[in-house]
């Protein structure tokens, strides 16, 4: 069923409100643009047409041309191709979007049916799958966090088998979550001795257990007891994890490590823990967390994953609210 349209506007302070005017002009003059190969060469798309074409294409709405699709489920979301981005690892097999699927390695205590291990993971839904999570241990290294994961009956190695079934198939392992804290990562990026030490073990470990790149779940930069100096540390952490990658790539000719990070979706969030360009100068793709922006903290009663505000509050936040962030401030891709 189509969802109901949204036509409120977005009242933001990072440039001209995106949603306001007639929705009609976007209908069915012509079918959707499957391929983007199938557009012309000259094709400009600016900030504000691709938050457009993503919005009309989240609400169901036959457009003139597709630039941008949306999965909302958990941390989904697909790379705009049309917004400029690092050079990929892989060119010749780099997919033309990105499906990126997050695994937790606590789902294998699940009771009964709800049990769920890498072996129940369909290796062809996803172009990325993200192993959550490992942590920063006392060292301010890379550590398991399930007794088994480098043990039997060896979980890491059971997710990075499934690229012997899709060999297209990319592994990245995610460090943090919500329940390791600040804490850890404080520690580790506060002297650039402890973030070189972080590399030179990360390079290490994730080469040895068989992942193709490192997602950092940080939550958050200068938030949650992390001191304001984390903002700019953090992007620190980034430039010399991604130039440690390069180099390892270029000195052994392995295809280079990915480097993604998973974001909050919320304003104060955005504002006080990231330096956005900074993001999009060092990352592959970010992921978007698109859940829990309601929860018993709340003082009304709200969907945890809404795409849209209702009439009764337009200043809570949303999905929408999210995008329009991130991209005004200049970040390249949203998963």
């Amino acid at each position: 069923c189509r969802l109901k349209e949204y036509r409120k506007p977005i009242d933001n302070n990072f440039g001209p409100t995106v949603l306001r005017g007639n929705e009609s002009e976007h209908r069915t003059e012509k079918p959707i643009v499957r391929d983007r190969a199938e557009e012309p060469a000259n094709s400009v798309y600016t900030v504000e047409r691709q938050i457009r074409l993503m919005l009309d294409r989240m609400r169901g709405v036959y457009l003139r041309d597709w630039s941008l699709g949306v999965l909302l489920m958990g941390l989904t979301i697909l790379l705009p191709p049309a917004l400029p981005a690092p050079q990929p690892a892989h060119k010749d097999t780099e997919p033309r979007y990105r499906r990126v699927c997050y695994y937790t390695n606590w789902s294998q205590y699940r009771k009964n049916g709800a049990r769920f291990l890498p072996a129940n993971i369909d290796p062809f839904l996803c172009t990325h799958l993200v192993f959550a999570f490992a942590k920063v241990d006392q060292r301010g290294q890379l550590a398991p966090y399930e007794w088994n994961d480098i043990q039997y009956p060896y979980i890491y190695r059971q997710f990075t088998s499934l690229k012997k079934k899709n060999p297209a198939l990319k592994t990245l392992l995610a460090v943090g979550g919500w329940t390791h804290g600040s804490g850890p990562f404080t520690e580790m990026v506060r002297y650039k001795k402890g973030r070189q030490a972080f590399l030179d073990h990360a390079l290490q470990y994730l080469r040895t257990h068989n992942f193709d790149g490192l997602d950092l779940d940080w939550e958050y930069p200068a938030n949650r007891g992390s001191p304001p100096e984390d903002k700019d540390n953090f992007s620190k952490l980034l430039k010399e994890l991604r130039e440690g990658f390069e180099q390892e790539a270029s000195r052994t000719g392995k295809p280079r490590l990915l480097l993604t990070a998973a974001v909050a979706g919320g304003e104060k969030i955005i504002r006080t823990a990231y330096d956005v360009p900074k993001l999009n100068k060092y990352l592959d793709f970010i992921n978007l967390m698109s859940y829990d922006l309601h929860g018993s903290w709340s003082s009304y009663l709200g969907h945890n994953a809404p795409l849209y505000g209702g009439d009764y509050n337009t200043d809570e936040p949303t999905l929408t609210h999210s995008v329009v962030r991130y991209l005004f401030l200049k970040v390249f891709a949203l998963l």
